[in-house]
């Protein structure tokens, strides 16, 4: 997941800014490929920009590293107020139970 964010969000700003200027989505990606590939052509450039992308990259994995752990932390403590074990059923509830479940009153059954 961490490697698809930046390329879903370079392709998504990508468009988003290709219908500002009033382009395609086509277009814009076009020029999106091109600009790729001139730029990534070189070692050179492609060295500056892994420099200067990589703590971008990795400020990403630690800021959602955090969340998924906080996230696991919020379920572990919801989970001991939702799943609270309760008591078994008193006589008297589970006579309520079957009476409230009946199809008909009772005082209309004859044995």
């Amino acid at each position: 997941m961490v490697v698809g964010l930046p390329v879903v969000a370079v392709v998504g700003g990508s468009i988003k800014l290709g219908q500002a200027v009033r382009l395609s989505w086509w277009a814009s990606l076009t020029l999106l490929g091109v600009a790729g590939y001139a730029v990534l052509k070189s070692p050179e450039r492609r060295a500056v920009l892994g420099r200067s992308l990589w703590p971008v990259v990795e400020t990403l994995g630690e800021a959602m590293a955090d969340a998924a752990a906080r996230e696991e932390a919020g379920v572990q403590q919801l989970k001991a107020t939702m799943f609270m074990p309760c008591s078994p059923p008193t006589a008297k509830q589970q006579v309520a139970t079957v009476l409230a479940r009946a199809p008909m009153p009772l005082s209309l059954v004859r044995s």
